[in-house]
């Protein structure tokens, strides 16, 4: 028996226009009755061409014989940054008991893990865009217990299909590998193999033993990287029918950030994404003064950000540096701070008494998003959303939702799965893709050491 979709709330505007380039996703997916509106202050958008539905079969952990499979609907909402777009998702008349994430972004697909009331088990799910057209596959049972379900996986999209993969260190007597898990969509299974760690540098070797996951990430066409945002990314070519793993290592952090490698979360600070073949990577520096426990109202919460880029077969080089004493805030966003603070405190207001962190990157601009509030404010669910032209040092502040979120580690990422909505038909003529040629293949050989 197919379990009804409960009644919903009232669904968001249609949207009228081009879907963004871009987005910044929410990985964290709501559930059927959450208020869209609370997830910006902007007006997210969506309608049924960005709906997708499918059945999940729950006949092995059903209570009732009567019970075979659920319907899940899962519908995007999105707005164009600095505003954050997510997904809600609509499971039967359940409901979700541990919630649901965004695990894993390429192109025109996106990974999900949902986990029902009432059914323990944890699914994944596949949302895609073909054409202009959202579907949403089911993924068999994952190998239990073998790997990390959200932290260590990541989805590549391909011509053929897609293929999610996981990546865990296996340690042998005499070398290191790695036991690679894959799921493809051509043959609809999970398969693992051991693959080797090529040779790499005596001084990175500590860096592979240490690594710790901090998201995946697709470089190229055909591989996945596991970032360390310490330490450097671990490559693999998934797509290969022999896949290796090779280690690229990050610039140094910088002075004041340090004494923070490996002990302390490396999100307030530093952020990486791949377009193409080129790999963007930043950090800030946060100015400390003689006592960082000191919230007065003459403590300075400046910060430093600089980016470095990296292509095929050169080494990391700088790109801009941006200071909070160089920026300038637009005056929309002075009246947005002005009318969440007292006279007082809004006349003595300046950039560096704004807490900011986490760095985030964008996808075609020079732009870098960033948490934000005014110094000491613990305000909820609504906080601020900082976007920093690098280049021509301004900065735009817009309201958005915390809920869920942790300030030192914020659930969203930069995700294209937008641009492929705007490959649909008008008066029955596809209309041309305004999408760039595909970046040749980033080869992980001896240039990447």
């Amino acid at each position: 028996m197919v379990r009804p979709l409960f009644a919903r709330r009232r669904p968001p505007p249609e949207h009228a226009g081009i879907y963004p380039n871009w987005v910044l996703l929410d990985t964290v997916v709501r559930g059927a009755n959450y208020d869209w509106e609370k997830m910006s202050i902007a007006e997210c958008s969506s309608s049924l061409a960005t709906t997708a539905r499918t059945f999940v079969d729950v006949r092995s952990e059903a209570e009732s014989k009567e019970e075979v499979v659920v319907e899940v609907e899962v519908s995007f909402l999105f707005a164009s940054p600095p505003d954050v777009s997510g997904f809600v998702v609509h499971v039967g008349d359940y409901g979700l008991s541990y919630g649901a994430s965004v695990v894993s972004t390429d192109g025109n697909a996106v990974l999900l893990a949902i986990t029902m009331a009432m059914f323990n088990l944890q699914r994944y799910l596949v949302y895609r865009v073909d054409q202009g057209n959202p579907s949403l596959e089911v993924l068999p049972e994952r190998p239990m217990l073998k790997f990390h379900p959200t932290k260590v996986v990541g989805i590549l999209s391909h011509g053929k299909g897609y293929i999610v993969a996981a990546l865990t260190l296996k340690l042998k007597i005499d070398y290191l590998a790695y036991e690679l898990f894959l799921y493809t969509s051509q043959t609809k299974a999970w398969s693992s193999k051991v693959i080797p760690l090529e040779c790499t540098r005596d001084a990175d070797l500590i860096h592979v033993l240490n690594h710790h996951t901090t998201k995946v990430i697709t470089v190229g066409v055909d591989s996945l990287g596991w970032v360390d945002l310490w330490r450097g990314i671990l490559f693999c070519n998934v797509l290969d029918e022999n896949p290796v793993v090779r280690f690229l290592s990050f610039p140094c952090p910088m002075p004041s950030n340090a004494c923070n490698l490996g002990t302390s979360c490396p999100r307030p600070f530093r952020d990486v994404i791949c377009i193409g073949n080129t790999l963007k990577f930043v950090e800030v520096e946060y100015n400390q003064g003689e006592d960082d426990t000191d919230y007065g109202s003459n403590t300075d919460h400046g910060w430093k950000a600089t980016t470095q880029k990296r292509n095929l077969g050169s080494e990391w080089t700088e790109c801009f540096s941006v200071d909070t004493s160089d920026i300038l805030l637009t005056d929309e966003s002075w009246d947005l701070l002005s009318h969440r603070l007292r006279d007082d405190d809004a006349r003595q207001l300046s950039l560096s008494k704004l807490e900011c962190l986490a760095p985030t990157l964008g996808i075609d601009d020079d732009y870098l998003y960033m948490m934000t509030r005014p110094l000491g404010s613990n305000e909820k669910p609504l906080g601020l959303f900082a976007s920093v032209d690098i280049k021509n040092k301004d900065m735009r502040l817009v309201s958005f939702s915390t809920e869920r979120m942790s300030y030192i580690d914020p659930n969203y990422r930069p995700c294209t799965v937008s641009r492929y909505f705007n490959n649909t038909s008008v008066a029955g003529k596809p209309l041309k893709s305004k999408n760039k040629k595909a970046a040749p293949r980033f080869i992980i050989g001896e240039n990447l050491r």
